[in-house]
């Protein structure tokens, strides 16, 4: 089996990217859990929802038994929407105890693709914020956690950016070379 995350701050290309990769290597779906959290996500998420969000990642994932298993956000761009709330009500040595349990759970992708955000206007799909800043915010969170986890763990991280093409084309390109597909 191998379990590919997709990565980044929101409105990056993640579900696109997960799509046609599922297409193009048969692979079973995890789908992005904020969009069925029950509680309030984006700039208002509760530290409730954030544990929602991460206590469901980890399920869904379990629950799949498949060749190829490609989710759509991991647990590690999950728990810096955690963090950030986390950060309110939590001292630092509880946060850094669920970031420990995240980093070693986040061994279990064979590969990580962490998509970088691209200019244009985020499309307003009635889930998404639309604030800039906050996404920007959001990667720098997510680009940093990544960095200590590659640090730590020595895996499979690739920083993909470009057009949606390019970024398909990469990623393809990677899965033929470590023979994926």
């Amino acid at each position: 089996m191998t379990k590919i995350a997709v990565i980044g701050s929101h409105f990056v290309g993640k579900t696109t990217l997960v799509k046609k990769l599922s297409t193009h290597t048969k692979a079973e779906i995890v789908e992005e859990v904020a969009r069925s959290c029950p509680y309030p996500v984006n700039e208002i998420a509760t530290l409730e929802a954030q544990e929602w969000i991460l206590k469901e990642q980890k399920s869904r994932e379990k629950r799949v038994n498949a060749n190829i298993i490609i989710t759509d956000r991991g647990l590690i761009d999950n728990f810096a929407y955690w963090m950030r709330v986390a950060e309110k009500y939590l001292d630092k040595k509880d946060i850094e105890k669920r970031k420990k349990e995240v980093f070693e759970y986040s061994r279990s992708y064979d590969i990580i693709f962490f998509l970088e955000p691209f200019d244009g206007e985020i499309k307003n799909d009635n889930f998404r914020s639309l604030n800039k800043e906050w996404r920007k915010e959001m990667h720098n969170r997510i680009f940093e956690l990544v960095q200590e986890f590659k640090e730590i763990h020595s895996g499979n991280i690739y920083f993909l950016k470009g057009s949606e093409d390019e970024i398909f084309q990469q990623a393809i390109d990677i899965l033929k070379q470590l023979k994926i597909i």
